[in-house]
């Protein structure tokens, strides 16, 4: 429900003057137009959503890691479960097609582009990432696990913290 709160609204009404422009656009422009616009425009209502804003704002941090604000999305999004990573990476590069969607998408993520002109999706970042989850402790389930078990949040957060940061260095190291 929060991840979901997150994506839907976002500051300023931004979302709600996306979903305005959206309506007109079904109404105005020829369907040929409408899928490229209306494409655009759920982008748009991603990065101006709050998880979007969030993802942003945690860029710097993790752009030595080789992520950009849309990885970051996906780990933020994954601490509800490890797995919820691939279903917003795929919200996020949602397409259309009924035919070969997931070529599609692999298709999406071959080509985007940082803004210095290489590659986002580079193999050192897929290491990068890859090195990252297998030490990272991103579930919520295991921290509450942890507190019950220990019957103290101090390990749990400390545990948290610990394999978190771990991962981190680790992560900047094999990218």
């Amino acid at each position: 429900i929060v991840l979901w709160f997150l994506t839907a609204h976002g500051p300023n009404n931004t979302i709600s003057k996306l979903n305005t422009e959206q309506s007109n656009l079904l109404l105005e422009q020829p369907q040929p137009k409408i899928d490229s616009l209306l494409k655009n425009i759920e982008h748009q209502k991603l990065e101006s959503s709050y998880l979007g804003v969030i993802g942003k704002s945690i860029e710097p941090i993790i752009k030595p890691l080789g992520f950009n604000w849309k990885i970051g999305i996906a780990i933020l999004s994954s601490f509800a479960a490890r797995e919820v990573f691939v279903g917003t990476m795929s919200t996020i590069y949602q397409s259309n097609n009924d035919d070969g969607d997931m070529q599609s998408i692999k298709q999406k993520l071959n080509k985007e582009t940082n803004a210095d002109g290489t590659k986002s999706y580079s193999p050192s970042t897929c290491w990068s990432l890859l090195v990252f989850y297998a030490i990272a402790l991103q579930c919520m389930s295991t921290v509450a696990i942890v507190k019950r078990e220990s019957k103290s949040w101090f390990f749990a957060i400390f545990q948290f913290v610990l394999f978190t940061l771990l991962a981190y260095f680790a992560s900047y190291i094999t990218f």
